[in-house]
């Protein structure tokens, strides 16, 4: 992965997946008022779609919450 800076003076990565193409921006003040990490979706058209901003402090406890989640949909416990 290769950190670039973008027109704001934001450090950003962007990860190539299957599906499309994910930016991580670092925010060093984000909606909470901390550091943060914005997660966008790139369409194919090259436009950024707005994401989420998870604080730094709660990444951890992010990532875990989105791969219980996920974990919960494919075993099939979330059905509605």
């Amino acid at each position: 992965m290769t950190v670039r800076t973008d027109r704001s003076g934001k450090r950003f990565t962007e990860v190539d997946l299957p599906s499309g193409r994910v930016r991580l921006t670092y925010i060093r003040r984000g909606w909470s008022g901390s550091p943060s990490v914005r997660i966008q979706i790139r369409e194919p058209n090259g436009h950024l779609r707005l994401g989420p901003e998870i604080p730094v402090a709660q990444l951890g406890d992010f990532l875990k919450a989105l791969l219980d989640g996920a974990l919960e949909l494919v075993a099939g416990r979330g059905r509605t």
